[in-house]
């Protein structure tokens, strides 16, 4: 998904989540078709469903995301609990995350990988985005 408005070069997991999947340019960009379009209602905001296609290395896929989620959580506990409770994680909505962790990334020691790795791991199962993190093709209009 991403914003109708602008050059839609930024595609998200859902409309109107800021949960980052891939940024799109040159020649795949030429060529990517509009397969949807939906308004979200809390802004107001058209969002558009993109297809493309582009070829990548088999090696830089997974076919299972579980271990990954598991390292997120953690590192999510081990980092977070460290000076405080960890809240749910629930707590947060996606987009709400992303303020929230970037406030406290700064008394942590993760590098950057890390830090896209657990800030994915948090939208993913957010207030809002829970439930739709292991393949469920749910989406909100």
């Amino acid at each position: 998904w991403t914003e109708s408005a602008g050059r839609q070069r930024v595609l998200t997991q859902f409309p109107g989540k800021r949960i980052f999947v891939a940024s799109i340019r040159g020649d795949v960009q030429q060529q990517v078709k509009t397969l949807e379009k939906t308004t979200v209602a809390d802004t107001n905001t058209e969002w558009s469903k993109l297809q493309a296609t582009a070829w990548m290395k088999k090696g830089d896929m997974v076919n299972d995301i579980k271990p990954i989620w598991a390292y997120a959580d953690s590192l999510y506990n081990g980092t977070c609990n460290q000076c405080h409770g960890a809240p749910e994680i629930s707590h947060f909505d996606a987009n709400g995350w992303i303020g929230t962790l970037n406030g406290m990334i700064g008394f942590t020691s993760l590098d950057k990988r890390e830090e896209r790795t657990l800030l994915k791991y948090l939208q993913m199962n957010a207030s809002d985005t829970a439930g739709k993190a292991h393949g469920d093709k749910k989406e909100e209009k």
